[in-house]
């Protein structure tokens, strides 16, 4: 399912990937791709940080068309988001600032609110994204993964999950 660009409580960074062949993979064009109850997840997590906790999300990476991992010429290939029966599974977002507002930056930023980006973990676990990754600051929710220093990642689980929010 192809995932908009912005509504009134979230937006999209980064470019529209081209695809093409790399490493004998086979990308798709985009990455606004995930699955359709991905989707329906990460619109009830975004609405409910916008009206619960005021943060303002910005979507990154999701899986190309054809359900690859997105990439371009001249970019780097990404482990997840296609790869290993992850596809249309995976969301990158970046780091939540002072403001409530995510922002093109790393955790070591003085801009980068711990709190407010502990909460957007917190929360997401409740709507299933439960294979979530950060850089090099320890976020309760999310285990550490090289390369995420500038940005977070969800990870959708199919598992069934006892989280409830509340």
């Amino acid at each position: 399912m192809y995932f908009p660009d912005e509504l009134d409580f979230f937006s999209r960074y980064s470019t529209k990937d081209a695809g093409g062949k790399n490493n004998g993979v086979d990308h798709g064009k985009g990455d606004h791709y995930i699955n359709p109850l991905v989707a329906a997840a990460l619109f009830g997590l975004a609405a409910v940080l916008k009206d619960t906790h005021g943060i303002h999300m910005s979507f990154g990476d999701m899986s190309a068309d054809n359900g690859s991992d997105p990439w371009q010429k001249g970019f780097k290939d990404h482990k997840g988001h296609g790869h290993s029966g992850r596809s249309g599974l995976d969301v990158d977002f970046r780091y939540i600032g002072k403001d409530s507002k995510a922002f093109h930056g790393t955790m070591n930023s003085n801009n980068f609110d711990h709190a407010k980006n502990e909460t957007v973990f917190k929360v997401a676990q409740t709507f299933g994204f439960t294979e979530n990754y950060r850089g090099s600051v320890s976020l309760s929710g999310a285990r550490y993964e090289a390369g995420h220093d500038d940005h977070g990642h969800l990870g959708f689980s199919l598992k069934p999950t006892n989280v409830v929010y509340r």
